[in-house]
Formats: structure tokens, sequence, C-alpha cells
């Protein structure tokens, strides 16, 4: 890795210290995920309603690095008589948020909130933004979010000129108003 990355690497390990976070080396920069294995972090995860796991990818790119967020999902149903399973995987800039609140009475029966949990998996590119950020890194896109960009760009284009062609054909009274 090159000094800037581990400059980076270091800020981003000093940021996640006591989270559930861990940051593991691999040949071309780092990947941050949530430590699910973890029993200290297992209990709270699974009542914010975890249901995937997120990676975020750090990779140098020109003179900045770009952060992948790699969403892997696998649900399992097992009953009588039926076994089934599923598993998915989505690469780019993910938003998501999962939230539980847990609502008790106290002792005088009026309502308290027990628990407030909230989950976002952009915030483990948040982190590694404002790491990258203190040593002087840019953020930019990976790849994948640049596909998802130009396939974006395709769409809006392709409904812009469509909308164009049948306005003319509607304006020169080849298409029959209403």
């Amino acid at each position: 890795m090159t000094p800037a990355m581990d400059l980076l690497l270091q800020a981003v390990r000093d940021a996640v210290e006591d989270t559930p976070y861990v940051v593991d080396v691999v040949d071309d920069g780092f990947d941050l995920r949530l430590d699910l294995a973890d029993r200290r972090w297992r209990t709270v995860l699974g009542a914010a309603g975890i249901e995937r796991t997120v990676i975020h990818e750090v990779r140098p790119r020109g003179d900045g690095v770009a952060v992948t967020d790699v969403v892997r999902r696998v649900d399992w149903v097992a009953g009588a008589p039926a076994l089934a399973g599923s598993a998915s995987v989505e690469r780019g800039r993910t938003i998501a948020l999962g939230v539980e609140k847990v609502w008790g009475l106290d002792e005088h029966g009026m309502p308290v909130k027990v628990a407030d949990l909230r989950f976002a998996p952009q915030e483990g590119r948040e982190l590694v933004t404002l790491a990258a950020r203190q040593v002087g890194l840019r953020v930019v896109r990976g790849g994948a979010e640049l596909v998802g960009l130009v396939f974006a760009g395709i769409a809006v284009g392709g409904l812009v000129i469509g909308g164009l062609v049948v306005l003319v054909l509607w304006l020169t009274g080849v298409l029959p108003p209403g």
C-alpha cells in the first residue's frame, strides 16, 4: 500500500476502536465490515434488525480512494415440509436504515422508551470518508457506482428523447389528441 493508504488505514482503525466494526487488510487496500461474530455486538446488532452484511471495500484510485459497498443477504426459511434459502449481492453505494424502538411501562404505568436502536450501512462509509479527509485523501466513485450512474444517465436520456418524439408527433398531428 501507499503511504497515504497506510495513514488512512491507521485513521480508520483508530476510528472504529470499541465499535462493532473491524478492518481487514487485503492486497490492494482494506475492507471495513461489521464483526457479527463478536458476542459483544451480536445482541445489539440483531435487535437493530441487521439482516444483511455490508463490507466497505476501500481501494486507492488515482490520487484518492474509492469506497465500494458490498451488501450480502442470506435468508433461510425452514418449516415442515419445506426448507428454502436465497442469497443476493449488491455492489456500489448503499443507503438503507434499520430501526427498532421498544416501549414499556414504568413503575407508574406510564409508557417509556426501553430501547431505541438504529443501523444504517452508510455509517461505515462515513467513517472512511471522514478518515480520508483527515489524512488529505479525497473519496472518488468506485467502478460499480460509475457503471450505475452511466446506465441511469442513459435511461434518463432515453426518456427525454422519447418524450420529445411523442411531443413532436402530437404537435404535427401524427398522434391524435387525447
